[in-house]
């Protein structure tokens, strides 16, 4: 037991320790005191937010880029509610709303719609519940003229807005963990590895779409446009997708309000992994989920044996490396206060991964009233 203990735990190590080193590499956008010139298309995919698209819209028509040189386009995805009508009724003359016809649906098709329909040299996807800040617009091309990456990764910040106490901590904690995964987006990009990303807050130049555009045609996996379309390009060309280190970059979305919607959410991420074929998200998957399940497999065997030395072993190797790669990306975001639930977080998070995994795997995946 002491072998494999150390073994799996000697894997994660050097997992995290390469995104931990590649967080460190990165250094942040400097933004110049200038104007790009260049053209941008943002592409909104929208099924039912009338609660978040106003809000959404007022951010992008207060952008400090010039509004001439960026065009806003929501593909309405079959709404049933009042997003549509909500969204018409928007004044702004950059934006402009097309509908997916009966015979196709889903976020894939709507980004293929929205990317056939724009003419901007710089493509930016970003989701219909999310908010940005002024800046957001401006850095991200003042970024691609600068390095001409054929994929931006850019923040995506976890938000919430609650009066009550325990959900204030309940998203809190869950809060935490989302900023360990953008840590890992960020750090393994920046050593030329990129495993993950988020279609929320994603560019890319016109002319790759051609390298993409079969990823969003693949209608035999309903999700994944983001990731499946990173693994694109990453292939075909190497060490060309960046993470943008920059708060002005970010978008904000509000994550999971309870646990019941967490776990539909990390489940329908965890769904995905059977589809993808890149070795380096398969070793970063497989050392999550193994030091995770060996943890759980260490409790039982140390209850077991009433000795628990192998069990807190291992959660001290894993909170070892752990701590510091998080203090590090929650201090960049002005957020290191959320450390304080990294001892509740290291504590649960075994169980999560594990009983995420095995409902992905045999419970189906709903979202908004799909089933996926």
């Amino acid at each position: 037991m002491i072998f494999f203990v150390f073994l799996i735990g000697g894997i994660y190590v050097l997992v995290i320790a390469s995104f931990f080193y590649g967080w460190e590499k990165l250094r942040r956008f400097d933004m110049a005191n200038e104007t790009p010139s260049l053209f941008v298309s943002i592409i909104i995919p929208m099924r039912d937010e009338e609660d978040n698209i106003l809000n959404l819209l007022n951010d992008l028509s207060n952008q400090t880029f010039p509004a001439k040189d960026y065009e806003i386009i929501l593909v309405n995805d079959h709404s049933t509610d009042h997003s549509y009508e909500i969204a018409s009724s928007y004044s702004f003359d950059n934006l402009k709303i097309i509908s997916l016809p009966d015979s196709v649906s889903g976020k894939k098709a709507a980004l293929a719609a929205g990317i056939q329909r724009s003419k901007g040299e710089l493509i930016i996807t970003t989701d219909a519940d999310c908010r940005m800040k002024s800046k957001w617009l401006i850095s991200i091309a003042l970024y691609y003229i600068k390095a001409k990456p054929v994929m931006i990764l850019c923040p995506v910040v976890p938000s919430y807005n609650l009066h009550s106490q325990s959900g204030k901590i309940l998203n809190e904690i869950l809060t935490l963990e989302f900023y360990s995964l953008l840590g890992s987006t960020a750090g393994a990009a920046a050593i030329g590895r990129p495993v993950m990303c988020n279609g929320a807050n994603l560019a890319f130049p016109k002319n790759v779409y051609q390298d993409i555009q079969q990823t969003l045609v693949n209608t035999k996996i309903a999700s994944g446009d983001d990731i499946f379309g990173m693994l694109a390009l990453k292939k075909k060309y190497p060490g060309r997708i960046h993470f943008l280190k920059l708060k002005d970059a970010a978008v904000y979305t509000t994550i999971a309000g309870n646990v019941k919607s967490f776990f539909k959410q990390r489940g329908r991420w965890a769904a995905k992994f059977r589809f993808y074929r890149d070795p380096e998200i398969i070793v970063t998957a497989l050392a999550v989920f193994g030091i995770n399940l060996m943890l759980l497999v260490t409790l039982v065997y140390s209850f077991l044996q009433h000795n628990y030395i192998s069990f807190f072993g291992l959660l001290i190797i894993k909170s070892l490396i752990d701590f510091p790669f998080l203090y590090r990306v929650t201090s960049f975001f002005g957020k290191k206060k959320l450390m304080r639930w990294f001892p509740v977080v290291q504590s649960f998070y075994f169980f999560y991964v594990c009983i995420t995994v095995f409902f992905a795997l045999v419970m189906p995946n709903v979202w908004k009233g799909r089933k996926i």
